[in-house]
């Protein structure tokens, strides 16, 4: 990885909520318009991530909302919670910047304060190909389908957390 490149995975501070907010919304306006339209997507920004909620999801589970930052600016985030299991509610890298690695290290982090054989899980909208081919190749398997957003199924993918020996 080029200098340029380089990022680090921490937890995010106070001041970067709103950043990792922006870096969610600018992904959603990239992937979710072709799966659920556009009018749809603005609907659910505007509601699912409000700033009071992205400030509430932090206060509540700081050790889980992890930021990726590149030169000072946030290019990546995740957020989970406990719900049997360990459950990924968000993983969003900037639209510029995927591909260097960010989504991975991410998860990898978030799985790395996971106790062994817990489940880590999150749902994938039907038709977003491109995330369900992430998630397989980080160990993820496919399981049943759910409901998703406005209509479109979802894909639960789940794996069982180990650590190596």
């Amino acid at each position: 990885m080029a200098e340029a490149d380089q990022f680090i995975v921490r937890q995010a501070t106070a001041d970067e909520v709103q950043a990792a907010r922006d870096v969610t919304n600018r992904s959603w306006l990239v992937t979710y318009p072709s799966l659920i339209g556009l009018e749809e997507t603005r609907a659910l920004i505007a509601t699912k991530h409000s700033v009071e909620k992205f400030h509430h999801q932090f206060e509540i589970g700081r050790d889980q909302f992890l930021v990726a930052v590149q030169k000072d600016r946030v290019v990546g985030h995740v957020w989970g919670f406990e719900k049997d299991g360990f459950y990924v509610d968000r993983l969003h890298v900037d639209p510029n910047c995927k591909r260097l690695g960010i989504g991975s290290e991410l998860l990898s982090a978030c799985e790395a304060t996971l106790p062994e054989k817990s489940r880590f899980w999150l749902d994938v909208l039907k038709g977003n190909d491109a995330a369900l081919t992430f998630y397989l190749n980080f160990g993820f398997e496919r399981g049943a389908e759910v409901e998703g957003l406005v209509g479109v199924n979802a894909i639960v993918m789940e794996k069982t957390v180990r650590r190596p020996s």
